[in-house]
């Protein structure tokens, strides 16, 4: 349950599940009561999500989504109906290891002069795997190079750096402002990168967002997300 800075109940929601403990159906509700949609899964048996279903709240489906796995258990295929159109399919590949090596989405149907900023974006993914890193590069729908993700990663495997390349090969370019008084007092533009810390355990503790500028030797950090962790000793 939400409340609003007032005290007063701003939104609520409801959880189903069967008796294996899988969450069969999720309820919305606004602050007047009225149920606003509901969300509904089915599950095969060894427990993964077969389907899920979108409600309004006069129980017309929005959205479907069915999924398909590989006797590894690996999902293979994800399809979604918008209002029973079929309008995205995303096929998955995998190497030897289990790890995702190859994602490609398809969109059909498409409505003309209709955008999403959360919509699948066709085109393909490819991972690549070194013993210290991990490569992913987006194609688009003719098989351009549109963007390059470069992880670094230590002994264990962690994520510990982080760098954005174009599809040109060079280094993304960004820029933040720094706000003070609802006024923009400084920008600082470049480069981006990330570093990642872990602690003894292998969670990540913080996560620095650094920007390059043209010619300088280090990054300047812009931002940190920080991460406290307690662990306790059970008898």
């Amino acid at each position: 349950m939400l409340y609003e800075s007032d005290g007063s109940i701003g939104s609520r929601f409801t959880y189903s599940y069967d008796e294996r403990g899988n969450k069969t159906e999720e309820c919305f509700y606004s602050w007047n009561g009225s149920r606003t949609g509901r969300l509904v899964y089915s599950y095969d048996e060894q427990g993964h999500v077969l389907s899920l279903t979108s409600y309004n709240n006069d129980d017309t489906s929005t959205w479907k989504n069915v999924i398909t796995y590989d006797p590894y258990g690996h999902q293979i295929e994800w399809v979604q109906y918008q209002h029973g159109v079929l309008r995205y399919k995303r096929i998955s590949k995998y190497d030897d290891k289990g790890r995702i090596s190859e994602q490609e989405t398809f969109e059909f149907n498409a409505p003309p002069n209709v955008f999403s900023d959360h919509a699948p974006v066709p085109g393909k993914v490819v991972y690549t795997y070194g013993e210290r890193s991990k490569e992913i590069a987006n194609y688009d729908t003719t098989g351009s190079l549109t963007r390059r993700e470069l992880s670094k990663l230590d002994e264990k495997g962690n994520e510990v750096g982080r760098e954005f390349f174009n599809g040109k090969g060079s280094r993304e370019l960004t820029e933040v402002g720094f706000v003070e008084d609802n006024k923009i007092v400084a920008r600082l533009g470049g480069t981006s990168q990330t570093k990642i810390e872990y602690d003894s355990h292998g969670n990540w503790i913080k996560k620095t967002y650094l920007i390059t500028p043209v010619g300088a030797k280090e990054g300047i950090p812009s931002s940190a997300d920080y991460r406290i962790i307690i662990y306790y000793k059970t008898n």
